[in-house]
């Protein structure tokens, strides 16, 4: 099905919904990036929420902070759903500091 439409995020999604459903963290994660390389970010914010939660369930912060770096030059109203899930990720993670930041801006 990817191969044939790519550009539909549904897809993406409930792909690797399927994957976290039976424990393939990774393979989630994996599919989530693909779907990102062929769909903005800012056309779907739902991919990059999605990508933001598993890898935090992966425990890679590093790969969920630079899927927010990506997003560092987007107009907020665009993207304020993954930046709050962002906020809410380090918050989480214990930087209330960095959380608070994100949030003021």
């Amino acid at each position: 099905m990817h191969n044939l439409q790519p550009l539909a995020a549904q897809g993406w999604l409930e792909h690797a919904k399927t994957e976290e459903e039976v424990g393939d963290f990774r393979t989630s994660m994996a599919l989530l990036l693909r779907g990102l390389s062929f769909c903005l970010p800012t056309s779907n914010e739902t991919l990059v929420i999605r990508a933001l939660r598993c890898a935090e369930r992966l425990g890679d912060v590093t790969a969920a902070r630079n899927l927010l770096y990506g997003l560092h030059s987007e107009a907020v109203p665009r993207v304020w759903r993954a930046v709050l899930e962002g906020a809410n990720m380090e918050a989480r993670l214990g930087q209330l500091g960095t959380a608070r930041k994100v949030l003021k801006v």
